[in-house]
């Protein structure tokens, strides 16, 4: 391939230092947080509330997983093929070492779901009538407890099985299942075409509002949350790689190093919890907004919608971020492990 041009410019853009606690600053969050902590650490360390949603056992791998975060957790040795020295990389150094903050994964409020309910569900034929009646199972579990219960949760992490994942995506194939006849036909994806009979009252298409948006199982949980509290949503293989394993031995699927894992399950607990990011940019001008936007088109998405993620910071206001898919009548913030 040749190009018109005989010479191109190429310009580097330094990454920006971020501002953590005691004002100092670094270029790399991991480093900055390890160094420092978090911009607006508290004197002294903050309990969070969290709840878990899941199967008894994803509700064990989570506890399991949240002891873990709370001491030390180290990056692996390289494999083979990989370099020694790996940059990118960082051990993990404990939840309240780096973030000032803390609870107790024996005290958090346990849901569980049955895992044949959620089996059931996943193999109703119309995947979109699937997709909401597993988004319900976790739904109606949460709010029976708020209903019955007078302490409050700051954080609720649902566990998904991996059929969850495996079943309730757009284009989800699901070959192989015995289905389970529902309330529509496998086909349909949009509302019936029946504005007159609706309007007059002869029919009820309240139930056909599942068809207003795509089956994805991630965007409803988390539309259907920001009435309630903000959500972690992870997966029991993230949770435990060793306990999901093949024929040969070897783990279901590839995942992240423990460490990394770590820093992002704990930097989500943090985010999704404090008032404030754990950091931001340094050496802004006071008074003055910065925002950086990033478009996208969203797959297989039939409205051609786009995916936007902002972020602003200023000295004298608090730093925010919001990342979220624009959808018909919902407004949807995105993060899953």
């Amino acid at each position: 391939m040749k190009f018109p041009e005989t010479s191109l410019k190429v310009e580097h853009f330094h990454e920006p230092e971020l501002e953590f606690s005691f004002g100092q600053n670094s270029p790399h969050p991991k480093d900055g947080l390890f160094l420092y902590g978090p911009h607006a650490k508290a004197k002294k360390t903050r309990d969070i509330r969290v709840g878990v949603v899941g199967t008894s056992a994803g509700i064990s791998h989570f506890r399991n997983w949240s002891h873990k975060l709370k001491k030390v957790v180290e990056v692996p040795p390289p494999g083979k093929g990989e370099k020694a020295d790996r940059l990118h990389l960082a051990n993990f150094p404990g939840l309240e070492e780096t973030f000032g903050i803390t609870f107790d994964p024996d005290e958090c409020s346990a849901l569980s779901i049955p895992p044949q309910d959620i089996d059931r569900a996943t193999r109703i034929l119309n995947l979109n009538e699937a997709v909401e009646k597993v988004s319900q199972l976790y739904i109606d579990r949460v709010k029976k407890h708020l209903k019955n219960e007078e302490g409050s949760v700051d954080l609720w992490v649902l566990v998904l099985p991996e059929i969850v994942y495996e079943r309730c995506r757009p284009g989800s194939k699901r070959t192989g299942l015995p289905m389970e006849k529902g309330d529509f036909g496998k086909k349909q994806k949009t509302r019936s075409d029946l504005p007159l009979l609706s309007s007059a009252g002869v029919i009820d298409q309240s139930g056909e509002e599942i068809f207003e948006d795509v089956p994805d199982f991630h965007r409803r949980i988390k539309a259907e949350f920001l009435k309630i509290a903000p959500t972690q949503l992870i997966r029991e293989t993230t949770l435990a790689p060793e306990a999901f394993l093949n024929k040969a031995g070897y783990p279901v699927r590839k995942t992240q190093d423990a460490a990394t894992v770590a820093w992002n399950l704990a930097t989500g607990l943090y985010y999704k919890t404090q008032p404030c990011p754990p950091w931001r940019l340094a050496g802004v001008r006071p008074g003055v907004c910065y925002i950086g936007m990033v478009y996208k088109s969203l797959p297989n998405d039939p409205d051609g919608h786009a995916c936007c993620a902002a972020r602003c910071s200023s000295m004298r206001e608090t730093a925010w971020s919001s990342a979220e898919q624009t959808a018909p009548g919902r407004r949807v913030t995105t993060n899953s492990i």
